[in-house]
């Protein structure tokens, strides 16, 4: 510190020692009362928000000071700049400019000067989240206050003290120093600070949620203001008053007080107070979901804080345009900002502000479903919430966390957040809060079917919500409620909570919950038995959904009725039904939205596609079976690859994307605005219709421009009739499909359709499976594996070998965890009863679904260039550069890029131009599998994800084959992932338009893929066999190499698609 200190002390003595060195020196007077006058011009600049005039001029009167020799002076001008450099945000100037004030005012013991330096340092620890050192500080200035009597500066230091527990979540400390500061200040007549430190209370009590208590505060406050004419205060005492009133939902009341404070901050030029309002403003408007003037209002604010180099408050007012485009479902606006405002709160150290950003950047990657990434952000602003301390913020961060884990089922270690949370808000006592958490921790309870226990917490969240007045989540908690008593089987007392669920909903014009609460009841009938009372609810709830344009409530209560038709076993009715359900669900375009907890559904155990093809093959309609057994598929694949956000790289085509994701997210966007109540009904249906109108149309457009594109984004199933139209004779399909705990089989030729149940239960093969899977990349003994997967095969194939066997070629379609399973490597018995590869026997074949096979068998015309080769991107797989070398010895007109050369951009530019393309480096799985990766060059940047090769779509119209030789690449992470295992990297690659893909179903070995793969392009290359006879021959040349006859080595590589 003294070293600072002496540096700045040092050259101001040498300017002024050189100031009048040419010139006639001023008298001492004159001097004097130039430097007063140089004072209080700076004092007008500081108070005009003129801050870098304002450390220039007062740069200029310490300089006189020095001359004149006023120590005590040049500390009090030290301080001064000091204080510029705070309001500025330049926290270690302003430390230096206190400390040397501090060293100068120590050595003339101006004690009050001193005290007063003190407490100003602790205000920059303060804004730099260091609590600790601040109240280090504040306690030196009171002690010293005390001793010398300054009643007004210990009036100010007992307040600090008060703010920075509030920072630290500690209410009940913060409001006692806060009232501890107001006696003193009451009984010196210091009114205006008075007025401050009420406001300062009112805003304690705000956060705490007591109402009525911050109104109080806030009322005394304005009447010390307009007592003492004090505009800035009343100015933003409004502005707090408009914030209460906010809280309280009271939107209209909010903007008033904002509008009456605004015209004050202006009347005065109080131009960074008046910031401070527009932002309050803007968050009104974006709570209202009246998103174009949120915005104006912060970009005014923004605007003002630039031109002030206001740091702090730009940080702020860039969070606050993030969060309206996070609402407005402009995700990548909304990133851009955060992190435009975490660029800032770093600069200027404002921890505080990190954990406010971090907490934002991972809301929006919880909602974008990019788990890892949110739960890292969350991570970063919990360690930084405990190190500042800031025990409101932590407990919401533990918040957060439970949701994630809740949404991802794992409900155990969701209520293990949840618990955490909870301890630390109920001791901080706010109630809205800790109402909320115990809601989540109900529906966690619910979840794991400790239905006592979600009642108990549900019980405790009502208690909260009516005392606090809270109507709508009164409402959630009682429909929540009546949800846990319907799973007990306690009809009674489920209707009861429904009920009193349904009246609030009426009353707060929540139309949207009370579809569900009509659905619901409905279900309770359903269940008692009761059917025409059931249908009555259902109808009204069908009605209400199709009002109001809710697509999610009406294709779930479709489904319900076909449920209650199925339980009366009326099968005609329950398909009918059914068939509706299916048609609204693919209706929908799912934005990229975070499905919600689902705190309150009631849905039927199976999903309506498998009970629609259970009944369909029940009654013998297996034609039908297949077209919904495709529609279900379709519709998977849609989920899982719209959901990835894909980059386009067609400039033309990415405005027309961005075009119709904006259009999306603006009907999303009115539909939240018609839930909360902001906008009539007539307005809303209108609204949307047109939005509709435009979304449609666009849409229609992108399947002019790029038909591919929209295939992806609106997939087509294609019916059985048109599909074995193309069949080739030579071609059986064996299709996958689970109804209930059973595999059935839809095998099919060009002539022939059959539906085979497998007699096994579907849980023990997939045991089975698991089992086979676990062993094989373990490298078990080959009579272990044999075992394995001869029983896979008797299980899954045999009981269909008398269709398949006179058809060389052998189309897999597999389902769920047989997707991970190498259906080629099954071990079956031939005529004379030697063991054999199932590949050995027959041309193994996969597609993702039939609906692909027209792309496959027309037979297209492949040109350009012959073969591109990427190998071993990062220099880490001297096997990979081995492979693509052979590669290039085999096909000598090649491009062949290895290292630093096989960049991303390079192979994004060129792919296009080839006819084989050969990518031997890593393959990496992500837990969310649509940022699953090819390793390119550079490091990270070069990572070529899912999302990434979904742009490409359009680029393989000249590509017959891609080659992924690299782990993994035909998988998803977690076998056990729903649905999931339809976004890996070989399926990006075939949604993206290439006809044909070899790759990967588990972590390869380098020699022996090197070997497969030289094997495989030979026989490419002779020109006598086609894609897939050239990797059936390469895998059983392996078979009979005694290194390499494990299935280890042969059996990771598949082929996907089209073989010609």
């Amino acid at each position: 510190m003294i070293s600072r200190v002496s540096t700045i002390y040092f050259v101001v003595l040498f300017l002024c020692s050189n100031i009048y060195a040419d010139t006639e020196q001023p008298t001492a007077i004159v001097l004097a009362q130039r430097a007063d006058s140089l004072y209080y011009e700076a004092e007008h600049r500081f108070d005009t928000y003129d801050y870098q005039a304002a450390i220039s001029i007062f740069r200029q009167a310490l300089m006189a000071e020095v001359v004149l020799g006023r120590k005590d002076q040049i500390s009090h001008r030290l301080h001064n700049i000091g204080e510029v450099f705070y309001e500025l945000c330049e926290c270690d100037s302003a430390l230096v400019y206190f400390d040397s004030a501090l060293v100068l005012a120590r050595k003339a013991e101006n004690r009050k000067s001193e005290c007063r330096i003190i407490n100003a340092i602790g205000e920059v620890y303060e804004v730099l989240s260091q609590y600790d050192r601040a109240l280090t500080c504040y306690d030196s200035a009171l002690v010293i206050s005390r001793r010398i009597d300054d009643k007004y500066t210990e009036g100010r230091v007992l307040c600090n003290i008060g703010w920075a527990y509030d920072a630290l979540s500690d209410y009940e400390k913060a409001l006692a120093y806060q009232d501890s500061a107001l006696v003193i200040v009451h009984l010196i007549g210091e009114k205006n600070l008075e007025g401050k430190i009420h406001r300062r209370i009112g805003t304690a009590y705000s956060v705490l949620g007591r109402y009525d208590k911050a109104f109080a505060y806030y009322d005394s406050a304005l009447v010390i203001a307009r007592a003492t004419k004090d505009l800035k205060l009343e100015g933003r005492t409004l502005m707090g008053i408009g914030w209460v009133n906010n809280a309280l939902r009271r939107y209209d009341k909010s903007l008033d007080f904002n509008r009456a404070a605004l015209d004050i901050m202006w009347s005065i030029k109080d131009r960074m107070s008046a910031a401070y309002v527009l932002d309050c403003s803007g968050m009104t408007y974006r709570f209202l979901c009246q998103y174009d003037s949120a915005l104006a209002y912060h970009n005014a604010a923004l605007e003002i804080r630039r031109e002030l180099k206001d740091q702090l408050g730009e940080g702020n007012t860039l969070v606050n345009l993030g969060l309206t485009y996070d609402d407005y479902y402009r995700y990548d606006k909304a990133l851009a900002y955060l992190d435009s405002a975490l660029t800032i709160a770093k600069a200027i150290k404002n921890r505080s502000q990190v954990i406010i950003i971090f907490i934002s950047i991972g809301a929006i990657c919880d909602q974008l479903a990019r788990y890892d990434q949110a739960l890292a952000h969350y991570d970063s602003a919990l360690a930084i919430s405990r190190d500042t301390r800031e025990r409101l913020r932590e407990g919401s961060i533990l918040m957060y966390i439970g949701g994630i884990y809740h949404g991802l089922e794992q409900y155990d270690r969701a209520l293990s957040y949840y618990d955490s949370a909870r301890v630390i808000i109920k001791e901080l006592n706010i109630e809205y809060t800790n109402g909320l958490i115990l809601i989540y921790v109900g529906a966690a309870s619910r979840a794991l079917k400790r239905y006592d226990e979600a009642l108990s917490v549900y019980d405790s969240a009502l208690v909260i919500m009516r005392a606090i007045k809270e109507r709508r989540m009164e409402g959630v908690t009682l429909h929540n409620m009546g949800c846990t008593y319907y799973n007990l089987g306690q009809y009674d007392k489920a209707l009861a909570y429904f009920d009193s669920a349904l009246v609030i909903a009426d009353e707060v014009i929540n139309k949207f919950r009370k579809t569900k609460i009509l659905s619901h009841i409905g279900a309770v009938f359903r269940e008692r038995e009761q059917y025409d009372r059931a249908l009555a609810y259902y109808d009204s709830a069908l009605v209400l959904a199709r009002q109001i344009r809710d697509q999610n409530t009406e294709g779930t209560t479709l489904h319900d009725i076909g449920y209650l038709y199925e339980q009366e076993l009326d099968v005609e009715k329950a398909i009918f039904y059914y068939k509706q359900s299916i048609e609204v669900k693919e209706s929908i375009r799912e934005t990229f939205e975070r499905v919600d907890l689902k705190t309150y559904y009631i849905e039927s155990e199976k999903d309506v596609y498998e009970r629609l093809i259970i009944l369909l093959i029940m009654l013998g309609q297996y034609e039908e079976a297949f077209d919904y057994m495709e529609r279900s598929r379709s519709q998977k694949l849609r989920k899982a690859f719209e959901q990835g956000e894909m980059v386009a790289y067609d400039p033309s085509l990415q405005r027309m994307l961005e075009r119709i994701n904006f259009l999306s997210s603006e009907m999303e966007g009115l539909r939240k605005r018609y839930q909360r109540n902001k906008i009539e009904e007539s307005e809303y249906l209108a609204s949307l219709s047109a939005l509709e109108g435009q979304f449609n149309q666009k849409m229609l457009d992108l399947k002019v421009y790029h038909p591919q594109l929209y295939n992806i984004m609106v997939p087509q199933h294609r019916m059985l009739k048109y599909i074995q139209e193309i069949i080739p004779d030579s071609v059986v399909f064996l299709e996958f499909v689970s109804v209930g705990n059973t595999y059935v089989v839809l095998l099919f030729t060009k002539d022939i359709f059959l539906a085979q149940s497998r007699v096994q239960p579907k849980d023990s093969i997939d045991q089975w499976v698991m089992q086979a899977l676990t062993s094989l990349k373990w490298q078990a003994a080959e009579d272990e594996l044999d075992k394995l997967y001869a029983r896979l095969y008797d299980v899954l194939i045999a009981p269909s070998e008398p269709q398949i066997t006179g058809f060389p070629n052998v189309v897999i379609i597999p389902y769920g965890i047989l997707h991970y399973l190498p259906f080629h490597a099954l071990r079956r018995r031939d005529a004379q009863e030697h063991l054999q590869y199932f590949v050995e026997w027959k041309r193994i074949s996969y597609l993702p679904s039939a609906s692909f096979l027209t792309d496959l068998l027309l037979g297209v015309e492949y040109g350009g260039q012959t073969l591109l080769a990427f190998g071993n991107a990062d220099g880490t797989l001297p096997s990979a550069e081995i492979e693509v070398d052979l590669i290039a010895q085999i096909f000598p007109e090649c491009c062949v890029c290895k290292y630093d050369s096989a960049r991303k951009d390079r192979f994004i530019e060129v792919c296009g131009d080839y006819r084989l393309i050969h990518l031997a480096t890593h393959g990496i799985l992500d837990a969310d599998p649509r940022f699953s990766h090819i390793v390119l060059a550079p490091p990270r940047e070069g990572n070529l994800t899912v999302r990434e090769i979904l742009g490409l779509s359009g680029h393989f119209k000249r590509t017959s084959l891609v080659t992924l030789s690299a782990c993994e690449t035909a998988v998803e992470a977690d076998p056990g992932t729903a649905g999931m295992e339809l976004v890996t990297l070989s399926n990006a690659f075939k949604v993206a338009g290439v006809p044909t893909i070899v790759a990967s179903l588990w972590e390869i070995a380098d020699r022996s893929t090197a070997l497969l793969m030289e094997s495989f392009y030979k026989n490419l290359k002779s020109g006598k066999m086609d894609k897939l006879e050239a990797l059936r021959q390469a895998q059983v040349a392996m078979i009979q190499h005694d290194g390499y006859a494990h299935p280890y080595y042969w059996a990771p590589f598949i082929l996907i698609g089209g073989w010609r």
